[in-house]
């Protein structure tokens, strides 16, 4: 699916799980069971103790995005530039979602380091997951 002359995103849904991703290797892997988002750290800190069955994770790698953003000709947005060292500070958000009978309960986190990122990078990881 084209978003813009340059961002495809690959979606899929197979064995009960629906997935999007911004490169279709990891909609591939995913699938063949050849390990995915589970065994980066950036997700594991994301989601680290959001732990239990859920109806619904979602995570998205928002250093990545707005990396990205910026290699487009987000950082040329005048408006954008003078948040872009606040932006480039996000590193990623995971929620987790339950539904019950009566009651949808949320979860989630997000990732912010403690320095912004150079233009164009996705932040560095500055600290190990939390432990419970």
């Amino acid at each position: 699916m084209r978003i813009s002359s340059g961002i495809d995103l690959t979606y899929a849904v197979f064995d009960g799980i629906a997935a999007l991703a911004g490169d279709p290797e990891g909609i591939q892997a995913l699938a063949a069971g050849d390990g995915g988002l589970d065994e980066t750290s950036l997700y594991q800190r994301a989601t680290a103790g959001l732990d239990g069955e859920a109806s619904l994770i979602a995570y998205v790698d928002i250093g990545g995005l707005v990396a990205l953003g910026e290699r487009l000709g987000l950082g040329e947005d005048p408006v954008y530039a003078t948040f872009a060292g606040e932006f480039r500070r996000l590193e990623a958000l995971a929620a987790r979602v339950v539904a019950g009978d009566e009651l949808l309960s949320t979860d989630a986190r997000l990732l912010v380091s403690a320095e912004a990122a150079p233009a164009g990078a996705a932040p560095a990881p500055t600290s190990p997951p939390p432990s419970d």
